[in-house]
């Protein structure tokens, strides 16, 4: 790693006329800061894919890079990943129940005349996949806020859990692409500017933020709250990714001038930012946190890779 990443400084031109020793000690440094990914699991099927924490740490499910097979691997074990499904229309929406016990994912149902998509639930264990909604058209989920499964027929809905009650708060696509945000009521809080470029939208589990990309090269983020509009601009970033309380936010900063990108996490109750794995060798994506934020998973080069965040629980 050492010589790979002292060979990339040296001829980024964001460092002309650097001193190698100078270039040394900058690395030097970036190597005590940050831990080394550890590398869970190779390419499977063509690649690993949005990785997503069960609440209690202990395992990670991830689809593959045709979206179609759901796995789910058990940290800390030494053995093989589960395959928990294989079906059209996984995609890179997929939650662990409450429990930790089950994986909810979508699956298309190809026997249907109108082939609907719908919400299954299976055990992480044993194969026994459990239709949990009935529509008839396509859905987006399924998403966990609070202790319960969520769904949304497009973008422009409300979110309707499992139980059929409705949540109003959260992101919803409006007219010509502009986001609004919001609250219980339904009250708008927030809406982008007509010139705003959205990219990607992300809803916390405790349904309280909302972070948001915007722009198409050059992409930064916004948070929003659903409870008073409060923003918070945190800056360059996208693909956004809350941990499992609320409380922090991983998203990629790329570094385009050293061909890099490194992955970030803003601590909401300090208003601080941290980057996780500063100038490393990884292209990283699809970043993901567990439930305290304290470690992170990711891909590069479609294998699954675990990194802790250096904060404190």
């Amino acid at each position: 790693m050492t010589s790979f990443l002292i060979h990339n400084l040296i001829r980024s031109r964001s460092l002309p006329g650097a001193p190698k020793a100078t270039i040394i000690v900058l690395l030097c440094i970036n190597l005590i800061l940050f831990a080394a990914p550890k590398k869970l699991l190779e390419p499977i099927s063509g690649g690993c894919s949005a990785p997503v924490w069960g609440r209690n740490d202990r395992m990670i499910a991830f689809t593959t890079r045709e979206l179609d097979e759901l796995y789910v691997i058990e940290l800390d074990e030494k053995q093989s990943p589960y395959r928990v499904a294989n079906a059209k229309g996984v995609g890179r929406r997929f939650v662990f129940d409450p429990s930790d016990d089950r994986v909810i994912f979508r699956q298309r149902a190809e026997a249907h005349p109108a082939k609907p998509e719908r919400l299954v639930s299976c055990a992480v264990y044993l194969h026994d996949p459990q239709m949990v909604t009935n529509n008839d058209g396509p859905l987006i989920g399924p998403y966990l806020i609070g202790s319960e499964i969520v769904y949304r027929q497009d973008p422009f809905s409300p979110y309707t859990s499992l139980s059929g009650s409705v949540r109003m708060a959260g992101p919803y696509v409006e007219e010509q692409g502009r986001l609004s945000v919001r609250d219980e009521r339904g009250r708008e809080l927030f809406e982008t500017a007509p010139q705003d470029s959205v990219s990607g939208f992300e809803l916390s589990p405790d349904g309280r933020w909302v972070a948001i990309v915007l722009g198409n090269s050059a992409k930064t983020l916004e948070i929003v709250s659903t409870l008073d509009g409060t923003r918070i601009p945190i800056g360059a970033g996208r693909w956004p990714g809350w941990s499992g309380n609320s409380k922090r936010l991983v998203f990629l900063r790329d570094k385009p001038e050293i061909h890099f990108a490194e992955i970030v996490v803003y601590d909401l109750s300090k208003s601080e930012l941290r980057s996780v794995t500063g100038l490393n060798e990884f292209w990283p994506d699809e970043p993901s946190l567990n439930f305290d934020g304290t470690r992170a998973a990711f891909v590069h080069d479609g294998a699954l890779y675990e990194t802790p965040t250096g904060l404190a629980p």
